[in-house]
């Protein structure tokens, strides 16, 4: 059976990551490795991850250096990056190994669900249905040796940085675009949007980095005119009808982003 290493970038995330590593623990598929790349938590979350036997590396850094970093020291043929607020259903790990021997297959999609509490969450949850199978997707699942072979995650990077990966392993022949039918759920908690919109500037500082670098992608995951063309094509507008509430908050949301994202 192969290896598969559960990479996880951590800070003062003790609210959320024994859910995240149960879920790991409690896969169907359980030849794995736990590598967790800790900022200096100053709370309770690498005690937790001790518990799960987790191999622990403190290095306080970007999400991308850290799955970088993990990726190097990682035993496993296959490498599946969590965030510390994500939690697995049972066969995610069992249908991505299925799915990733496909011909020409390089990475893999797995959808995403977002949970917590607070109508924005609800609108969060609703935002994200509109993306399956689109190019704001991205995969979480690869072969070890072609992450490698092409440098990881661009540590560059902050603005849609879970993108570089699959896009430079699309770019040696390989599609990352296959999804498995089992999902991950997104523990967002409360979602406070002042506090998400901070992030969301925070992000927007290597935005014209992305661009230049990554720009057939970015055309598709920045530009407003694709978004708008998601949210109504393929009977979506249907949905926007049937959840009215929802939709003015999607709106309102995305909004907010935008003009949130364009502060300095």
């Amino acid at each position: 059976m192969s290896l598969v290493s559960v990479i996880i970038p951590t800070k003062n995330s003790s609210r959320t990551i024994q859910k995240c590593l149960q879920s790991v623990a409690g896969q169907s598929y359980q030849n794995l490795e736990i590598i967790i790349v800790d900022g200096k938590s100053t709370d309770d979350t690498v005690k937790i991850s001790q518990e799960y036997k987790a191999n622990i590396f403190i290095l306080e850094v970007e999400r991308t250096f850290a799955k970088n970093f993990a990726s190097r020291k990682a035993n496993g043929e296959y490498l599946l990056f969590l965030d510390s607020d994500m939690v697995l259903d049972p066969d995610v790990i069992e249908e991505c190994l299925e799915s990733i021997n496909g011909p020409d297959v390089g990475g893999i999609i797995i959808p995403e669900k977002t949970v917590g509490t607070g109508f924005w969450i609800k609108v969060r949850d609703f935002e994200r249905s509109f993306y399956f199978g689109t190019k704001i997707e991205s995969a979480r699942f690869f072969r070890t040796r072609e992450v490698m072979l092409v440098g990881g995650f661009d540590e560059d990077i902050i603005l849609y940085e879970e993108s570089t990966l699959p896009q430079k392993i699309e770019k040696i022949g390989l599609k990352t675009d296959v999804r498995i039918k089992s999902f991950i759920h997104h523990d967002e908690g409360t979602l406070n949007i002042k506090e998400w919109l901070k992030k969301k500037r925070y992000y927007s500082n290597t935005s014209s980095t992305y661009m230049e670098r990554y720009t057939k992608y970015s055309q598709y995951q920045m530009c407003i005119s694709y978004r708008i063309k998601v949210y109504l094509q393929n009977g979506n507008w249907e949905k926007l009808l049937r959840h009215p509430c929802l939709a003015v908050g999607l709106f309102v949301l995305k909004t907010l982003e935008f003009f949130s994202s364009r502060v300095r």
